[in-house]
């Protein structure tokens, strides 16, 4: 998370601790980029490979939630804004506007949303912090023949540079998980179990809706 984040914050903190009025907390990174302040939680557990290791992944997740809600209350208060401010030893007030991101080691709760915080996947979240792209193997959109295979490039970015409304977008909009979950098809299977009935839904992820969704919402740059 620095070392992605550094050529882009103008001010970036790690393993920040505080206090203030008797609460203590810390967190894991702490980055200006341009007008907004984004904090993150970052919790690094194995791949679940089973519902037990899974259960632990979210208690992780938990943690993290309720560390950026305590810090996301304090950050209500222009005295802590302050104070912070005077620890981290800079001139300039920090900005008003707070964006909060779980991040994880793994992909298994990326989307989810726990007390508001948005959870996303390190990798993910480095790849458009430092490149802003979204790659798709294609063997049927743009090539006449079918077996071969191109690679087709959206920008989440607006511009050519990272701004903050462009991670505002990703983490608090959700542009690009909006179009994950816009592309999932609903399917339901029913069990009937004497006067009961058992349903159980699944959903199909579609690459068709799915690139039909990165036309509509962002910027086609390139076909390799």
């Amino acid at each position: 998370m620095e070392r992605c984040l550094k050529p882009v914050s103008s001010i970036l903190k790690t393993n920040l601790k505080y206090s203030f009025k008797g609460i203590e907390g810390d967190v894991d990174v702490l980055a200006v980029v341009d007008n907004c302040l984004f904090v993150f939680e970052c919790k690094n557990s194995l791949h679940p490979c089973n519902p037990f290791e899974l259960r632990t992944t979210y208690d992780y997740i938990q943690k993290a939630a309720n560390q950026l809600t305590r810090f996301q209350d304090l950050w209500q208060q222009e005295p802590f804004r302050t104070d912070l401010a005077r620890k981290i030893k800079t001139q300039s007030p920090l900005p008003s506007q707070l964006c909060s991101c779980i991040v994880t080691g793994n992909r298994m709760f990326s989307g989810l949303r726990e007390q508001g915080h948005s959870v996303r996947p390190i990798r993910e979240l480095c790849y458009i912090i430092s490149k802003g792209e979204i790659l798709l193997n294609s063997y049927n959109i743009y090539d006449q023949d079918a077996g071969k295979k191109s690679i087709i490039k959206f920008k989440l970015w607006k511009e050519d540079q990272l701004k903050a409304e462009d991670l505002l977008g990703y983490i608090q909009e959700d542009s690009l998980h909006k179009c994950y979950f816009n592309s999932l098809s609903r399917s339901e299977q029913t069990i009937k179990l004497k006067n009961k009935s058992l349903v159980q839904e699944s959903y199909a992820f579609s690459p068709e809706r799915f690139f039909d969704e990165l036309v509509d919402n962002f910027r086609f740059t390139e076909n390799l």
